[in-house]
Order: structure tokens, then C-alpha cells, then sequence
């Protein structure tokens, strides 16, 4: 995601979309600066994209 204006910054956006153990369609989304001096680096991200694991829930 660029930049349009001096109100935005640059960044990225991630989306994981998976059906869960119900049965039901659930998403995981991380939105991250990019450009920074502390920017996530992806191999980051990607391990942290690597534990999301559907969990059962009670309802």
C-alpha cells in the first residue's frame, strides 16, 4: 500500500482466510508499517502466519 497523501504512510497488509473446525469462515489480518527503521520483516510475519491454528469454539 503506497502512500496517496500527507495523511497515509506507507505499509502492507497481510490476509489469511481458512474455514474453521465449525465449520465457519474465519480471517486473520495484520496490517504493518513499511519504511520505518522498525518495519516487521516478512520472515516475521510468515512465522507468525505458520502458528495460526483454528480453534474449537463453544458456540
Amino acid at each position: 500500500m503506497k502512500k496517496t497523501d500527507k495523511c497515509s504512510s506507507d505499509g502492507k497488509s497481510f490476509t489469511v482466510a481458512y474455514t474453521d473446525v465449525n465449520g465457519d469462515y474465519a480471517l486473520w489480518v495484520l496490517h504493518a508499517a513499511a519504511g520505518v527503521k522498525d518495519e516487521l520483516p516478512n520472515e516475521t510475519i510468515e512465522k507468525i502466519k505458520s502458528t495460526l491454528r483454528p480453534l474449537k469454539s463453544n458456540g
